[in-house]
């Protein structure tokens, strides 16, 4: 589960952070997101369906949980959003899957509740 909006986890500005005002550890109740981007010219509609399938269904080896991707075809990129694990888990997790994974990012799911209030997506 993942949950942003209590008040540990906003900033000066109201808005939410991963990381609060500046404490550098997420919160115990929080999940850690990552994104990963992925470089993937010429990927056609069926494999990158073929391959979040395969995200998808997970693996033994890590506790990551791929929750989904947006493919940027202009820019020939997809991102990839994990939830759980380390950089590392979602690196091989992304790999495993046969994703191109070039970076992995720390990410932050900022949600359209104005007033900064909690958004929670359950998986």
């Amino acid at each position: 589960m993942f949950t942003l909006g209590d008040e540990g986890s906003r900033g000066a500005d109201g808005v939410g952070t991963a990381l609060g005002r500046g404490g550098g550890k997420l919160p115990c109740d929080m999940a850690a997101l990552y994104t990963a981007k992925c470089f993937w010219p010429g990927v056609t509609a069926d494999e990158l369906r073929l391959a979040a399938a395969r995200a998808g269904r997970g693996s033994d080896k890590s506790a990551t949980v791929f929750r989904g991707a947006l493919y940027l075809p202009g820019d020939e990129l997809v991102l990839c959003l994990f939830e759980y694990g380390t950089r590392g888990d979602v690196r091989r997790a992304s790999e495993d899957a046969g994703l191109p994974c070039e970076r992995v990012i720390e990410t932050v799911w900022v949600g359209s509740d104005p007033k900064g209030g909690e958004a929670r997506w359950e998986g």
